[in-house]
C-alpha cells in the first residue's frame, strides 16, 4: 500500500491525524526569555526560567505570561494547519468562507468565545477571548510584598491558565455542537 492510499482512507488519515495531534508540543517564550510555556493535546505549563521573578512587578511578569501563551497558541494552530497538510495531503481552505456559510458560523461562534478565571487562592486572574487571545494578571502586591515563593505563583499561574483552558474547552465544544446542529 502507498502512502497516498493510506490518506485517501479517510478514517486512517483521521487516525494519523489525531496520533500526531495527541504527541505536538509547541514550546514558546516570552520575549525577555524569563517564562516558558509548553502547550500540547493536554494543555499548557508555564514555567519561569532560572532568574524566576527577580526583575518583575506584577504588570511585566504578567505580560510576559500572556505573550508566552499566546505565542505558544498560535504556534499551536499553526502545527495543527500543518499537521492536517500533511495527513490530507490538502492545505485548509485559503479563501474565507461566505459569512453565512456554517464554516463561517461556526468561526465566528469560536471568535465570541470568552472567558475568565482565577486561581484557587485568587492570586491570578486568565481572561480569554476567541481562539488565541488570553490575558493574564497577576493581582497587585503578589510580588512586591515577597510572602509568595515563585513555585507557589507558578502553581497559582498554571491552575489559572488550566481553568480557563477546561472553560474555553468546554465552551468550544457547545459553539461545535451549535455549528453541527444548523449544519443539518
Amino acid at each position: 500500500m502507498t502512502a497516498s492510499a493510506e490518506v485517501d482512507d479517510p478514517l486512517l488519515s483521521y487516525q494519523e491525524f489525531m496520533e500526531k495531534l495527541r504527541r505536538l508540543t509547541i514550546t514558546a517564550k516570552s520575549p525577555d526569555q524569563t517564562v516558558r510555556v509548553t502547550y500540547g493535546y493536554s494543555g499548557s505549563r508555564v514555567e519561569l526560567g532560572s532568574r524566576g521573578t527577580r526583575g518583575h512587578t506584577e504588570e511585566t511578569l504578567s505580560r510576559q505570561i500572556s505573550a508566552a501563551l499566546e505565542a505558544s497558541q498560535h504556534g499551536y494552530q499553526r502545527a495543527i494547519a500543518l499537521l492536517f497538510e500533511q495527513v490530507t495531503g490538502e492545505r485548509p481552505p485559503a479563501k474565507e468562507p461566505d459569512k453565512d456559510s456554517p464554516a463561517a458560523v461556526y468561526r465566528d461562534s469560536l471568535d465570541a468565545i470568552a472567558i475568565e478565571t482565577v486561581s484557587p487562592r485568587g492570586l491570578v486572574k486568565v481572561g480569554r477571548s476567541g481562539v488565541t487571545g488570553i490575558r493574564l494578571i497577576i493581582r497587585p502586591r503578589t510580588l512586591s510584598l515577597g510572602t509568595v515563593p515563585d513555585e507557589e505563583l507558578m502553581a497559582e499561574v498554571n491552575a489559572a491558565v488550566r481553568g480557563a483552558e477546561e472553560e474555553y474547552t468546554r465552551k468550544f465544544e457547545v459553539a461545535k455542537a451549535n455549528s453541527l446542529r444548523k449544519d443539518v
